[in-house]
């Protein structure tokens, strides 16, 4: 790693300040989606996050202070050691990364990583309205290691476009049958009552000749997922992005808002065809049972909290590229002492992505899904010094490697749920990255 590596603290610990500072940078308009795509080929750490409505980008790379925790207060943990940074002299830092699914440190392609894995980067982009600013970042109390930003952003700048290959999507001999059976085995526990509702993910691989080109994939994404946020995490070893639908908490101001997403049919291929759907999964009691398991949930965990959440008394369709879904928005006043990272804890993971009652499910699905799901559901996103922020839900995702990719999908099983429809409901959420994998070169 090339910034300064800490283990995050617990919130009694005292830590001392890493006096940071800043200067803005005036250059050309830069492009965020290749410095991405440079930074790796750089194996520097970076993050890439994008708005729904297109309308911010942040970018951050180099890493100048790396903050990681496992275990059940890694929430706490990571909270208080980005509180106890110095940031006097850097109002415009900012703290990116995500939270694994799991407490543990995740495995299988995803190890090396921690539970709560982030870092203050050593250079910062902001792109808004007519605005794009250029910041960096150094350290007063020690040397860092590496490049300085300076000298990062000047390596960004000069790096030529990555060319990427096409892409064969596969399933692992077995894998179909062995979800199938899965379904079949988590009704079964639900007609005896164990859980209400299970989500089961399940991955697909991905071959390729050459690593995708990390700009032109990014770009697909932002311009075919309307009403995803996208986002991109990695170093040299690996990137796992993705095009999520979903939000998982943001704070802004004095108000939390929180996005309830459950409930899934494909689009329709004419208008009339996707109205007709649309109308269908309103009126569908699975969907309906299982997009209330959310809506729940989350009330309860707000109210927990401390909160007064207005929930709506319906939920909505929400159309995305290949799929709708049922949909409700939760706001909340922000009570004393809340933050982003306190919502999270509390939240994760929602029943959209684990199940109900939570820990029943939760210990179904760890004894029974057979898949090391790393931060795929987890929660990415990014904080500033104000409180503002914002974690999403890591859905529509895939992690790439240097030969070949996973991709990543979760359904919903309660009561009714049908492999088969199952399985193909889990390839519709699949097809926005297997088309832009297939595509890149």
């Amino acid at each position: 790693m090339n910034g300064h590596s800490v283990a995050a603290a617990t919130p009694a610990q005292a830590l001392p300040s890493l006096q940071i500072e800043e200067r803005e940078q005036t250059l050309a308009q830069c492009d965020p989606f290749a410095l991405a795509e440079r930074a790796q080929a750089l194996s520097e750490r970076f993050f890439l996050w994008q708005s729904t409505d297109r309308r911010r980008t942040l970018l951050g790379a180099g890493e100048l202070v790396h903050l990681t925790a496992d275990g059940e207060e890694r929430f706490a943990q990571i909270a208080a050691r980005w509180r106890s940074l110095g940031l006097a002299g850097a109002p415009s830092a900012m703290l990116f990364g995500g939270f694994a699914f799991d407490d543990a440190p995740p495995g299988g392609p995803f190890q090396g990583l921690h539970a709560g894995d982030f870092f203050v980067p050593k250079l910062l982009v902001r792109e808004e309205p007519g605005v794009q600013r250029v910041v960096l970042f150094s350290r007063k109390d020690a040397e860092d290691a590496g490049p300085s930003a300076a000298q990062l952003l000047a390596a960004l700048l000069e790096g030529e476009e990555q060319a990427g290959g096409g892409a064969r999507l596969l399933d692992l001999p077995g894998a179909r049958r062995a979800f199938a059976r899965r379904v079949s085995a988590a009704t079964q526990a639900i007609a005896q009552g164990a859980f209400e509702k299970v989500v089961l993910a399940r991955r697909r691989v991905c071959l390729y000749d050459r690593p995708p080109a990390l700009r032109r994939l990014l770009s697909a994404l932002s311009e075919r997922e309307a009403d995803c946020r996208i986002f991109a995490f990695g170093d040299g070893r690996r990137v796992f992005l993705g095009a999520t639908p979903e939000l998982l908490c943001r704070c802004e101001g004095s108000t939390a808002r929180v996005d309830c997403l459950a409930g899934s049919a494909p689009r329709g291929a004419t208008p009339e065809e996707d109205a007709a759907r649309g109308a269908d999964l309103l009126a569908s009691a699975k969907n309906l049972r299982e997009h209330a398991h959310v809506v729940d949930a989350v009330r309860r965990a707000l109210e927990g909290l401390g909160l007064a959440p207005a929930v709506p008394k319906a939920p909505r369709l929400r159309r995305l590229t290949h799929v709708q879904h049922l949909y409700t928005p939760i706001s909340a006043p922000l009570g004393e002492g809340q933050d982003l990272f306190r919502l999270a804890q509390a939240l994760h993971p929602t029943p959209a992505v684990g199940g109900a009652p939570r820990d029943a499910a939760l210990a179904w699905r760890a004894a029974n899904e057979g898949l090391e799901r790393g931060f795929y559901a987890g929660a990415v996103g990014w904080s500033d010094p104000s409180g503002d922020g914002e974690f999403d839900v890591a859905l529509r995702s895939a992690l790439l490697l240097r030969r070949g990719a996973w991709l990543y999908a979760g359904c919903g099983i309660v009561e009714g749920s049908d492999p088969a429809e199952e399985l193909r409901e889990s390839e519709v959420k699949m097809r926005p990255l297997a088309t832009a994998l297939r595509r890149d070169g």
